[in-house]
């Protein structure tokens, strides 16, 4: 450091000089400053690069709500130039059922409150882009507000994804109502249904009983051989296993069962052996056999142990 005086050179450390004594305390401090300058500027151009290469957006106003500063992805954001956008009143780049809200927040931060808000603003080509806005508020040494610095984050996409949740759930909310409705509409097809086939069974017994059976009682005094009275009574039995609901519920149960099958069925079911009902249907021996084991494959009879007719015997069908 020179000497301003005599123009010595003289080391930094000290605060007079070596030849003629005058103090430095002022060159010192001049030094100082200008150090502390180049320091903020460098602050200050860092922190400009920083913002300035944000993904979000980064505006800054002042106390009246102009934008004095705004980083490339705010301006890009609303389809501007930052130059065309610095110099805006915020208010008027605000979609206008938002403004009020601005407002209210504006006054907020200028009491120090900082918090998040969501706000949509207006492009330059008048499209709305909802955001969400992070300030904080800026005051001098003496408190004085002099504006606001805020972080802006598009959220257009995360508004498209929820409206189109809001929209499967309203679908959803409608499907499930016509589902219950068919529903509601099935179970009175099916109650109706049921309703029918009782009605029928019970038409069916009746038409039996008046108009088969007294003929059936009438042949029985008549002079039958001992064949035709087995057939009979073959016939007999078999009408009351039409009016029991046995082989309606077996064959619902089990609806691969052929006819020959189903009266086999209700043979053993009576207590016949497979050689009678060989002899009462004109079957041989080997064909009842051949029916009796396909039927056990119906039915999935699988253990051994357990007899055909015990099995039809059961309270399973009945």
């Amino acid at each position: 450091m020179k000497c301003s005086k005599c123009q010595t050179e003289n080391p930094e450390t000290g605060k007079f000089c070596s030849q003629c004594g005058a103090r430095f305390e002022m060159a010192i401090g001049i030094h100082d400053r200008k150090v502390a300058e180049e320091e903020l500027r460098d602050s200050e151009q860092r922190f400009r690069d920083l913002v300035g290469t944000m993904n979000g957006g980064f505006s800054a106003v002042n106390e009246s709500g102009v934008i004095t500063y705004a980083n490339d992805a705010f301006a890009a954001m609303l389809g501007y130039e930052r130059h065309e956008i610095i110099g805006h009143h915020l208010p008027n780049l605000i979609d206008e059922e938002d403004r009020a809200v601005w407002e209210t927040e504006f006054k907020r931060r200028r009491k120090g409150d900082p918090n998040p808000y969501q706000m949509t603003l207006i492009r330059k080509n008048g499209e709305k882009v909802p955001t969400i806005i992070t300030p904080r508020p800026i005051f001098d040494e003496n408190g004085v507000f002099g504006g606001s610095f805020a972080a802006i984050t598009d959220i257009s996409e995360l508004k498209r994804i929820e409206k189109a949740l809001w929209e499967k759930v309203k679908e959803l909310k409608v499907r499930t109502t016509d589902l219950e409705e068919m529903n509601a509409a099935l179970r009175m097809l099916l109650r109706r249904m049921e309703e029918d086939r009782e009605a029928i069974e019970n038409k069916v017994r009746l038409n039996v009983k008046q108009l088969i059976q007294p003929y059936l009682e009438k042949l029985n005094g008549e002079g039958l051989t001992d064949r035709q009275k087995k057939h009979l009574e073959t016939l007999q039995a078999n009408l009351q296993e039409i009016l029991s609901p046995f082989t309606h519920k077996l064959l619902v149960d089990h609806p691969k069962l052929t006819p020959s099958e189903l009266l086999i069925a209700s043979l053993l079911r009576q207590g016949k052996s497979s050689k009678e009902i060989a002899d009462e249907l004109s079957l041989s021996f080997r064909t009842v056999e051949t029916h009796r084991r396909n039927m056990r494959t119906k039915l999935r009879i699988t253990n051994k142990k357990i007899r055909l007719k015990s099995y039809l015997e059961s309270n399973r069908h009945t």
